[in-house]
């Protein structure tokens, strides 16, 4: 017998349980989202893309998806992003870098950031995979 799934905290937080601090709650989900959109750019991420995957899906409110040109480069934007989340003091729910595998997710609940290395964002097509999401500018 299996045990049952727990909701996670989006789950809770869209069937109107209080959210934890974890989610970032609307206005304060898209402000991370455009500081780190900056952020992105300023640290010349490339092919920088930001989908409203809100009504697609209750995974997340955002992605942001960018290409990367080394381990180095994306270690320092991990670095960056944590800095600026944890200045507007919002919680993670955690990052994901598994090292060699050339893709690293910082995921802030609401926003979810993506970073490949060009061959793995090739492979992966997340933007086609989410092809139904509306595209940010």
């Amino acid at each position: 017998m299996s045990t049952p799934r727990k909701r996670t905290a989006r789950a809770k937080a869209r069937a109107g349980a209080e959210a934890p601090a974890a989610v970032a709650p609307g206005s304060r989900a898209r402000d991370l989202a455009d500081a780190v959109a900056r952020l992105l750019h300023a640290m010349r991420a490339e092919e920088v893309v930001r989908l409203d995957v809100s009504g697609v899906t209750d995974l997340a409110d955002e992605f942001l998806i960018a290409t990367v040109a080394s381990t180095r480069q994306s270690a320092a934007i991990v670095e960056a992003c944590e800095k600026e989340r944890k200045a507007r003091r919002l919680a993670s729910i955690g990052v994901d870098a598994q090292p060699g595998s050339g893709w690293v997710v910082l995921d802030y609940g609401d926003l979810v950031v993506h970073l490949f290395l060009p061959e793995q964002r090739a492979y992966y097509g997340l933007e086609h995979l989410w092809a139904d999401a509306r595209r940010l500018e």
